[in-house]
């Protein structure tokens, strides 16, 4: 599914939590009509307006991106690459504020990681095809 289309469907889910699509826009600090066309998919919702509207809304940074709600592995392990499918929050938190850090910062982390696994054994068990034995 393409990202607009997501989008569409996650702010379609959200503005189910309001008595209207007029206190929804509101909320949006748009007008009702933009709002409609937004959801009708007769304009799509950009990148910029999808930031500003998780900001306004409370949500994390890239939350509309993401369809939660698609078929996902049993365990993020179990896929055949060593990319996995982000299913939590938390996990897209994580990706945000690892990308904000410099390259040192990235890698002080990952051995923390990497440290905190090694002395939590199951963790260590499912880390070690990824990363290996290193560190």
């Amino acid at each position: 599914m393409e990202v607009t289309e997501i989008r569409r469907k996650k702010l379609a889910q959200l503005s189910g939590n309001y008595k209207s699509r007029t206190e929804f826009a509101k909320k949006l600090e748009i007008e009702a009509n933009y709002l409609y066309q937004l959801q009708t998919g007769k304009r799509k919702i950009s990148e910029k307006t999808a930031r500003n509207f998780e900001n306004k809304l409370k949500l994390s940074h890239l939350w509309l991106d993401f369809d939660n709600i698609a078929e996902e592995p049993k365990s993020p392990y179990e896929s055949n690459s060593k990319s996995k499918i982000i299913h939590s929050q938390q996990e897209l938190d994580l990706l945000h504020y690892f990308d904000l850090l410099t390259s040192e910062q990235k890698e002080e982390a990952l051995s923390a990681i990497k440290a905190t696994a090694k002395t939590n054994k199951d963790l260590f068990i499912k880390l070690q095809p990824i990363y290996g034995d290193k560190k």
